[in-house]
């Protein structure tokens, strides 16, 4: 984190806590004092928690004219000094033409040198998304479906039957935690490949 975002999270810090520190003498009142320290921590939370997003990566299906994304991994990693409830993150898809919202399944698994659109994580994914662990040393995710500082995990999406992305169509992605800042990703859809594999970002 560089030493400008870490001063920027301080001065909005002092600031709140000075504004609260004034009224605090002004009248007296420890409530107050108390409102003000939940205030500031929250303001830290959401600025020292946010989702990376490190890569895209998405499977074509169908030939020709047919050809279209059909499954999404977005390779993430955990920055907070807190845990993340994951049952509360909200995925969006926009394609320019549908906005959709989807949450978490609540199913994970660990990779284990699999072939990752092969893997099991896949069945049933209708509107919602899965999580592939690759660094979770207390086994959170799996256990609570909670993350902690430094968890890597792909997010996995199957894409809805009506929601369309052919080739060179825009693609938005938004990741939406409850606590902590969220994330716009603009995906590039290649116009052609001869790969059905295809980095997205």
């Amino acid at each position: 984190m560089s030493s400008g975002y870490l001063a920027g999270i301080a001065s909005i810090t002092v600031i709140v806590l000075a504004g609260g520190a004034s009224s605090i003498y002004l009248d007296g009142s420890e409530h107050m004092g108390k409102d003000v320290e939940k205030v500031a921590e929250g303001i830290l939370d959401d600025f020292t928690t946010y989702i990376k997003v490190e890569d895209v990566v998405g499977r074509y299906s169908g030939n020709g004219a047919e050809r279209e994304l059909k499954n999404l991994l977005i390779l993430a990693k955990l920055i907070s000094a807190d845990e993340l409830n994951l049952t509360n993150l909200k995925i969006g898809l926009n394609n320019g033409k549908e906005l959709i919202l989807i949450n978490y399944s609540g199913k994970s698994i660990s990779c284990k040198s699999s072939c990752l659109f092969s893997n099991a994580i896949w069945k049933n994914l209708e509107y919602s998304f899965g999580l592939i662990t690759l660094e979770d040393s207390d086994d959170s995710i799996q256990i609570r479906k909670i993350a902690n500082d430094g968890d890597r995990f792909f997010i996995a999406i199957n894409l809805p039957y009506e929601f369309h992305v052919k080739s060179g169509d825009p693609l938005e992605i938004y990741i939406l935690p409850h606590e902590g800042i969220g994330k716009t990703i603009d995906v590039h859809v290649p116009f052609s490949c001869s790969s059905n594999i295809v980095s997205l970002e």
